[in-house]
């Protein structure tokens, strides 16, 4: 009878060993679920730098960020940041000189091109406008 009051008794602690290890285990999504957005970056040296796409992000505030680690940057500092090169795509529009292009530039702007200049030769019959948009 002893015997099988310890089993019992083992099995019990044992099963609540799991539980309680298993609460305490960090939660792992299964496949399809989605999980938090947490994003690790290390760098190897201060020349390395961190690539950020802001293109979408709402900037009427100020974005928060947060700097962790072995920084010499406090939270009143302001972080170094610079641009990207943009690359770019360029076109030309030719039009009849005296003749209202605005219709077509129009349609063009909706593609996403944008006019950023014109030229325009005296006595030919047409100018040329300029167009770029980013790739």
């Amino acid at each position: 009878m002893r015997t099988l009051t310890f089993w019992i008794l083992l099995a019990i602690v044992a099963a609540g060993s799991a539980i309680i290890v298993a609460q305490q285990q960090r939660y792992t999504a299964r496949p399809g679920e989605l999980t938090d957005a947490h994003a690790w970056i290390e760098n190897r040296g201060r020349t390395q730098a961190i690539p950020v796409d802001l293109q979408l992000v709402n900037l009427d505030s100020p974005l928060r960020t947060q700097v962790t680690g072995d920084v010499s940057i406090r939270a009143a500092d302001t972080l170094p940041v610079r641009p990207v090169r943009t690359a770019w795509e360029y076109r030309s529009f030719r039009f009849e000189t005296g003749s209202d292009p605005a219709n077509q530039l129009g349609e063009l702007g909706i593609q996403g091109w944008e006019a950023i200049g014109i030229v325009s030769v005296p006595g030919q019959p047409q100018s040329v406008v300029l167009l770029k948009r980013s790739r």
